[in-house]
């Protein structure tokens, strides 16, 4: 029932958007940034904006829908049958959203998009995001654990216990964001959650964010924090997490780090940390290529004798001519416990991705 009501609030949205965007006009492209990395799918973008003048200010009134198609999708993997067939092609509405901006105030969006936290733990200048980033556990996300002592499949997938902590994600809200001041900005955002109880609590967010260059450095930062309704035991979840990104001559080292804590003594506190190491440059005339290896540790479970650790290699090639690129990665995942004798996750990924 929940679903359904879920389902109907965003078709409203969605229906809200693309009668405002049929008033004054759309521009259609391919969204190129996705975070789903281990899975097949397409989006569609549209975002419309029309300047008015307000008290002689400059207006800017607009909407983003954004839908995505993810056919074979990997957490939907079936692992414990072979004759088990996917789950049929769905469509995910990603964005539908109302927004006006005033350039010396700010934005403010209504509708359902990302949160203010969303991606502050996944800031990268690697040239190596598209197949690998903090959230590792997007790639391999629906693979299951295997315990090789007893040759059974466990109910524990690698999505599972992997997590960036990065926020909310996309949640119907309301956000605010100020300008950016030198490089600077802050976002904040507030929305409904649900408890473990199924009672609807507010939740919040707030994020800074910083871009800009120090001589030929390129700079980029984020952090966040995040509070909203625990869904496993009475309480109230808090996230902090954060990550940093510099390239300089075609290296770039990326780090990122984050925890997640109840505000009683029930469960330990979840962390992980993660490191990037990358070098990019044109080999040739085709287009800039980029390579980068990084390593993870995530305890996100409430035992802290179970870790994971998450080590990968990635390799992206643009082709200019064709505004497009060929990626291909290579990870393993690392599951240590007292519980079981895990066998490790490996994942390797290629694929291609037109930008148009």
């Amino acid at each position: 029932m929940k679903k359904d009501i879920r389902f109907l609030r965003i078709t409203f949205w969605a229906f809200l958007m693309f009668l405002f965007a049929s008033s004054i006009g759309t521009s259609v492209m391919a969204d190129p940034a996705s975070n789903s990395t281990g899975n097949t799918t397409v989006q569609q973008h549209k975002q419309v904006n029309q300047t008015v003048l307000m008290d002689g200010k400059p207006l800017t009134v607009g909407s983003t829908f954004k839908a995505e198609l993810s056919p074979h999708a990997s957490n939907e993997l079936p692992q414990e049958s072979p004759d088990t067939e996917f789950t049929d092609n769905r469509i995910d509405i990603r964005h539908a959203e109302l927004f006006f901006q005033l350039d010396k105030i700010g934005k403010i969006s209504f509708g359902h998009g990302d949160t203010a936290s969303n991606g502050a733990a996944e800031v990268d200048l690697s040239g190596t995001r598209i197949i690998g980033y903090g959230g590792d556990g997007d790639l391999a996300e629906g693979i299951f654990f295997y315990d090789k002592d007893i040759d059974t499949i466990l109910d524990t997938k690698d999505g599972g216990v992997i997590s960036s902590f990065d926020g909310h994600s996309r949640k119907d809200r309301i956000r605010f964001d100020t300008p950016t001041f030198s490089g600077l900005g802050v976002a904040l955002s507030t929305f409904t959650d649900q408890d473990a109880d199924s009672e609807v609590k507010s939740a919040y967010d707030a994020a800074i964010r910083y871009s800009g260059m120090a001589g030929d450095v390129a700079v980029a930062a984020a952090i966040a924090y995040s509070t909203h309704p625990s869904d496993q035991i009475d309480g109230k979840e808090q996230l902090v997490n954060g990550s940093a990104s510099v390239a300089f001559s075609g290296f770039s080292i990326t780090f990122a780090a984050g925890n997640e804590s109840l505000d009683n003594d029930t469960n330990d506190s979840k962390k992980f940390y993660y490191g990037k190491a990358g070098y990019t440059m044109e080999f040739w005339n085709i287009g800039q290529t980029a390579l980068a290896i990084d390593y993870g540790q995530y305890n996100n479970d409430n035992n802290k004798e179970d870790e994971t650790k998450t080590m990968g290699f990635m390799f992206v090639q643009k082709l200019q001519d064709w505004s497009s690129e060929i990626y291909a990665g290579f990870r393993t995942h690392d599951l240590e416990g007292e519980s079981a004798d895990y066998e490790a996750v490996k994942a390797l990924t290629v694929g291609t991705r037109i930008n148009f």
